[in-house]
């Protein structure tokens, strides 16, 4: 049983297509694990790296890779670069000399077209047979492509054989290469970590197949880049095609490599607890160690996921602060929301119970808040810094509210008690008025105050002091005035014209009786 890759990277090209320095680097990491002797098993001799190759010498190096082989070979081709696609659906993976025509044409004969690789596959009689490719447009290659002469081409159909399996880092359509800061492109770094950290293999049997191997990379490419969506085509015995070993390791990163299995929504699940104490013991490690070790892979897992939680909060508070009822359109908006974000049910109601919670007592505080601002105000217009700075930010503190809060029920309670009090001012100066022309007041003129008072909005409560005030300054001032007709009639009853004496007493008396 032999085992044999071919490793192709092109990071150069012609004019029209972008380089892609990662790819070549990329070649050199997936040597160095499939040479290393406890991981891959790989002979330096049964590996041929091509870096920047040209067309003709990638199409040898894979005609030699798949011919003369027997069932039990273990073939490896793997290839990272520019995927593309012709006029017809077709896909070509582009090598160093790959060239356009002046129409932005692709020039077939300077590319490796995929249906040379699946011809030289089917030729082939080993039935292990791994092809991964980390390239743009790589989902085409096995989702099917057209062609000229004989319609539609099913390459599923013509990978699915027994013991073949395909592994692509993106669909056609959502694919980013590269991530800045990196070394190496997405989809390899998280293949690489997975067989050097052995957290791939899901099963626990010390060897990593390429069904965990994409279950692993998969779900680190997606937490990195949602948009990005590797697929794994492959039958029955394909998926189980066992690429590497799992490196001994020293029991530190073996129990690392435990606790990742384990993790669930952010925390150790129940059974993983149990398993992780009998391993801990089993390799030999004292609690605390242990302990720092789960905090170390725990962490970005929480942090991850109390960011969703989080998000799905935010959104939930925005909601309730613009209806204080939600709407059945936005509850299906959050539902959708939640799928997104991967969270339950149990994740969320404890949320929306809290905000909620939250929310109302806010309402209840802010309410309170309006109702002692308003006493405030008809004990006190307009408010003294005294009063406020002695009862009211007593009151917000207490409630827990921020200025900003208060700011907007100050605002529109002073601005209605100010135009309330506008409204007295002007009911006074019209009935005012009125007494002024006439007194007692007819019907006539009690009638057209009623309405001036409807119109204002004020009820007879509003107006009662009003008229009772002025009513009593009125009734005083003709009492004033009938007490010194009083002592004018006396006057004059004892003479018929008062004398200099009588006439003094009389002015001294109207200036004590009668205001000027």
């Amino acid at each position: 049983m032999a085992k044999l890759a071919l490793l192709i990277g092109v990071s150069v090209y012609e004019p029209g297509l972008n380089p892609l320095p990662s790819a070549v680097r990329d070649v050199e990491a997936v040597y160095e694990v499939l040479l290393h002797p406890e991981i891959g098993e790989f002979a330096a001799s049964d590996i041929l790296r091509l870096e920047n190759p040209e067309r003709q010498a990638v199409e040898m190096a894979i005609e030699m890779l798949f011919s003369n082989r027997h069932k039990d070979d273990l073939l490896l081709l793997y290839f990272s670069g520019h995927g593309i696609k012709d006029d017809r659906g077709r896909l070509y993976l582009a090598t160093r000399n790959t060239s356009k025509t002046p129409q932005g044409e692709l020039i077939r004969s300077t590319s490796v077209s995929a249906n040379f690789i699946h011809d030289r596959m089917i030729e082939s009689r080993s039935r292990r047979q791994v092809v991964i490719l980390d390239s743009c447009f790589s989902g085409a290659f096995a989702e099917g492509m057209s062609a000229k002469d004989d319609g539609t081409i099913d390459i599923r159909q013509q990978l699915g054989g027994e013991g073949r399996a395909v592994l692509t880092s993106s669909t056609s359509t959502q694919y980013s290469f590269e991530e800045e800061g990196q070394d190496l492109s997405i989809y390899t770094r998280f293949l690489i970590e997975g067989i050097k950290s052995g957290e791939a293999d899901r099963d626990q049997d010390e060897f990593i197949s390429v069904d965990e191997l994409h279950e692993y990379a998969s779900q680190k490419v997606q937490k990195l880049q949602p948009a990005m969506k590797p697929e794994i085509y492959a039958i029955r015995e394909g998926f189980k095609i066992r690429l590497t070993k799992v490196a001994p390791g020293d029991p530190r990163q073996r129990y690392h490599k435990e606790v990742a299995r384990f993790i669930h929504r952010g925390e150790i699940s129940l059974v993983g607890r149990r398993t992780l104490d009998y391993q801990k013991t089993r390799l030999g490690l004292e609690t605390t160690e242990a302990k720092a070790i789960e905090d170390q892979v725990l962490e970005p897992y929480r942090d991850q996921f109390h960011e969703k939680l989080q998000q799905y909060q935010q959104v939930f508070t925005e909601l309730l602060e613009r209806d204080e009822t939600i709407a059945d359109s936005d509850r299906h908006d959050l539902q959708n929301l939640q799928e997104i974000l991967g969270l339950r049910n149990e994740d969320t109601m404890p949320i929306e119970a809290l905000v909620t919670a939250q929310f109302k007592t806010h309402q209840q505080n802010l309410q309170t808040y309006e109702q002692a601002f308003t006493t405030a105000l008809q004990q006190e217009f307009p408010l003294s810094r005294a009063s406020r700075d002695r009862f009211l930010r007593q009151t917000q503190q207490q409630l827990e509210l921020a200025n900003g809060d208060i700011a907007a029920i100050e605002s529109q309670i002073t601005a209605e008690v100010e135009a309330y009090h506008q409204k007295l001012q002007d009911y006074q100066r019209l009935f005012f008025t009125a007494t002024q022309q006439e007194y007692p007041l007819s019907k006539a003129t009690r009638t057209d105050l009623r309405q001036q008072q409807q119109r204002l909005g004020l009820t007879d409560v509003d107006v009662a002091p009003i008229e009772a005030q002025i009513t009593t300054q009125i009734e005083s001032y003709h009492q004033k005035l009938q007490q010194y007709e009083q002592a004018f009639v006396k006057a004059t009853q004892r003479q018929h014209y008062p004398d200099e004496v009588t006439r003094k007493q009389l002015q001294l008396h109207k200036k004590l009786v009668l205001p000027k």
